[in-house]
């Protein structure tokens, strides 16, 4: 899931109407999200616990996957700011991946 997000994020930003040129910055930013997700979690771990944030973790990646099939959806209908959404809804699955599996996994 993850991977297919990294694969198809600067298609989608292209799509949002960012420059060619920058699009490998803001595919950084990602990167730089996930990598500030994974540090947050392996702070809050102790504290909260692996399950509660391996189950957060996997329920705001479903919720941003159904919002970002819906927003893909529109998006093709040509209803304007789907393209946005998409972006967003990019940046909100990585930072919950972050958050909950990314940091977790690795400590299991």
């Amino acid at each position: 899931g993850n991977d297919s997000i990294y694969f198809y994020a600067s298609y989608i930003f292209q799509e949002a109407g960012i420059p060619q040129e920058n699009i490998q910055y803001v595919t950084i930013g990602t990167g730089a999200s996930e990598f500030t997700a994974s540090v947050l979690s392996n702070l809050l771990i102790e504290h909260v616990g692996r399950r509660y944030l391996l189950i957060g973790g996997y329920s705001l990646m479903t919720c941003w996957s159904i919002v970002f099939t819906v927003a893909l959806s529109l998006q093709s209908h040509g209803v304007a700011g789907m393209s946005y959404l998409s972006m967003t809804c990019v940046f909100a699955y990585i930072l919950s991946f972050g958050l909950g599996l990314a940091g977790v996994t690795g400590i299991l």
